[in-house]
């Protein structure tokens, strides 16, 4: 997931979702948020 959201700057793309249907769209939220907060603060 971390090379998908790097993939699309910290986004994960509709596609790859349906790839992670086990997640909800709250959780895969939280994690995009997670992402900027560990790797966009970064630069």
């Amino acid at each position: 997931m971390i090379l998908f959201l790097h993939q699309n700057k910290g986004k994960l793309g509709s596609r790859k979702r349906k790839k992670y249907d086990e997640l909800s769209d709250q959780e895969i939220d939280q994690m995009e948020k997670a992402y900027h907060l560990i790797f966009e603060s970064k630069n």
